[in-house]
Order: C-alpha cells, then sequence, then structure tokens
C-alpha cells in the first residue's frame, strides 16, 4: 500500500514539473547600426605589402622573402586584416605574414582598408614562384 502512495507521489510530481512554463526572452535589440561616413574618419597613408614564396610539386611551399626582406624563419609575425570576415578584400594566409608591417607602421590606426592586391606568378618545372603584393590604407577615429 506504501508504493503505490510513493508512486503516485512520483507521477504528480513528474505532471507537475512536465507542465510549467519557462520563458526566456532577450532584452536587447535584435541588430545594431552605427553610420559611419569618410568625414569621421581621418587619412593616415597608405603603404604596400608584400611576399614571395616557392611551390614545389605544387603542395610544398617556401618563404624567400617579406616586405622585401630575406624570410627569417625563426621570427614570426603575423596579423589579419580584411575589410569584413567574409569581405572581398581579405588577405590570404601568406599576405598575412607580410601585414604586420601595417601594424608597425600606423601604431594610431582603428581602421584599413585593403584596397588592391596583384599577385605575380612564374611557372617553372614542378613548381612556381609567386609574388604577391596589396596595397592598404590606414584610417583613425576623429
Amino acid at each position: 500500500m506504501k508504493i503505490f502512495k510513493y508512486i503516485a507521489l512520483a507521477v504528480a510530481l513528474a505532471g507537475a514539473v512536465s507542465c510549467s512554463v519557462v520563458s526566456r526572452s532577450s532584452y536587447a535589440p535584435s541588430s545594431v547600426e552605427l553610420q559611419l561616413g569618410m568625414d569621421d574618419l581621418e587619412y593616415l597613408g597608405e603603404t604596400e605589402i608584400s611576399i614571395t614564396y616557392d611551390t614545389y610539386l605544387f603542395i610544398f611551399s617556401r618563404i624567400r622573402s617579406i616586405n622585401g626582406a630575406d624570410f627569417d624563419p625563426g621570427v614570426v609575425k603575423r596579423a589579419g586584416l580584411s575589410n569584413a570576415k567574409t569581405g572581398l578584400f581579405r588577405l590570404g594566409r601568406k599576405l598575412g605574414r607580410a601585414s604586420y608591417l601595417v601594424y608597425e607602421k600606423f601604431p594610431d590606426a582603428d581602421y584599413f582598408v585593403v584596397t588592391k592586391q596583384l599577385s605575380k606568378k612564374t611557372v617553372l618545372v614542378l613548381g612556381s614562384e609567386i609574388e604577391t603584393c596589396a596595397v592598404v590604407k590606414a584610417y583613425k577615429f576623429k
């Protein structure tokens, strides 16, 4: 008889818990918009970054120079520049190794725009030599 009491209590408790209503909502707006114009930015200047590397058998690659200086594999400097996360002018992984120069040249800049990218490829036997460069403009908020 006691077992039926415990079973009835468990069923009543499970029914009470399963019938509860939980409402969760966010009080933040669904979108935030910030309107900026060119008059809100101060132009600091532009610089060119470049990297030269070789590829062998279309698999292996070796960096020869970064920003005109010989490559030292012991020194790793890397930065990421793009207009947006999926922007049209996103820098490649190799050119990202050269983009530290922009941060060194314009340390107080808030906004960077990749305006132009050029790539020159020389086809060799079982490989190629690739030289890639990009022009980056730097801006600061007023």
